[in-house]
């Protein structure tokens, strides 16, 4: 089975490349959105493409097929869904002009330096798309009617970001259009569905790459995992390949703030049965420019079936019902890696008893001794058990 995947840009016959248009010209089959029909002369066999898994079914039936995608196919496109779908089929690629390129020659911008993200047709989650603005110089993103520019623009207002916008409306069609200028110019406009925003942001967040104690906010009776301890926690959640994460009794939340920013892209979700403790996790995720931070007052068994599935998951605080939050966590259907910190033996007995029957069991103490401009001031020891549900 051979499979050309081209790319027609903007469907305008303009942004059209000569390798694209020769191979719509020989194709006897051609899958298409409906936008780009206008592309193909008449007498061809057109397979309108509308849904992705009947779409799957149409293609197998096909001994030489061209598929048609917007853009680049490099650029989010059908290409990797055709490539999971069709592994052992003939595929070549045409690159196409992509609506970023256009968007960035129209305003004299290179692309090379940007992140590249899309709201178009798929889940934009607004505490990571923040994170990501707020960290990086330049970033593209391409739009739909729900993620559309003017949307985007009201998250940047609501937060008070500094930053210099550009939308590409319909480009490399007849009636395009580009508007410049700051967030709140643009919340009360309504857009066209196929929009690029280019955003730039003069003002970049710097994490640091060490958290101490003493850059948190705290209260005096809620608890914090100390600096050393919690550099052990990290080491043993692996943040850097997740996608969400529990942080059960978050306390001050340096765990969740540390999570946060190992790896901006994660979604991270609170939980404390005391609301000060909850509040004052909100307070240090706003301190250190965290928007993927939820937080989420009250009982983890209350919650747990309104959380989105984890992957990971830390137990810091259990208010004396660690084994029925285990007990109820261990029914989830996902898999997922646990970890525990410890400081009383009844708890440690209970973790140690559920965690030890799982995948990939480990159990550490750790006594951290940290001086205090006088002495060596004694922590509480705490024990780590960490292991996998699958």
């Amino acid at each position: 089975m051979q499979i050309i995947i081209a790319g027609v840009g903007s469907g305008n016959n303009l942004n059209l490349t000569y390798e694209a248009r020769n191979a719509i010209i020989k194709a006897k089959c051609i899958l298409s959105a409906k936008r780009h029909e206008s592309l193909i002369p008449p007498g061809k066999k057109i397979i309108r493409l509308e849904n992705l898994n009947e779409a799957v079914n149409l293609i197998s039936n096909e001994s030489e097929i061209l598929i048609l995608v917007s853009g680049d196919p490099g650029v989010f496109s059908l290409m990797p869904f055709i490539k999971n779908h069709f592994p052992e089929a003939d595929i070549k690629i045409l690159p196409g002009i992509s609506s970023l390129q256009i968007l960035c020659a129209k305003v004299f911008e290179t692309w090379n330096d940007a992140l590249i993200l899309s709201g178009h047709g798929r889940e934009l989650d607004r505490g990571i798309f923040l994170n990501n603005v707020l960290r990086n110089n330049k970033i593209i993103l391409f739009c739909d009617d729900k993620n559309s520019p003017d949307v985007i623009c009201k998250w940047f207002s609501e937060n008070n970001l500094n930053l210099n916008i550009t939308i590409g409306e319909n480009l490399g069609l007849p009636d395009e259009k580009i508007y410049n200028g700051q967030p709140e110019d643009f919340v009360n406009n309504k857009f066209k569905s196929l929009c690029v925003i280019l955003i730039k942001n003069p003002e970049t967040v710097k994490d640091n790459k060490y958290i101490y104690d003493k850059d948190f906010t705290r209260l005096e009776n809620i608890p914090i995992t100390n600096e050393i301890t919690r550099a052990v926690i990290l080491s043993r959640l692996q943040v850097y390949d997740k996608k969400i994460f529990w942080d059960i009794g978050c306390g001050t939340g340096s765990i969740s703030v540390c999570a946060g920013l190992e790896n901006i892209n994660l979604q991270v979700h609170s939980i404390d049965i005391n609301p000060d403790a909850a509040n004052l996790t909100q307070i240090n995720a706003k301190n250190f420019k965290l928007h993927n931070i939820n937080i989420h007052a009250g009982n983890i068994l209350n919650l747990m079936s309104g959380l989105p599935k984890p992957d990971l998951i830390f137990i810091g605080g259990s208010d004396g019902d660690l084994k029925n939050i285990l007990d109820e966590i261990l029914k989830l259907e996902n898999n997922f890696k646990l970890v525990i910190s410890c400081i009383t033996p009844e708890n440690f007995n209970v973790a140690f008893e559920i965690l030890s029957k799982l995948k990939n069991f480990e159990c550490v103490q750790i006594q951290a001794n940290i001086y205090n401009g006088i002495f060596m001031k004694a922590n509480n020891p705490a024990i780590i058990l960490s292991a996998e549900k699958v």
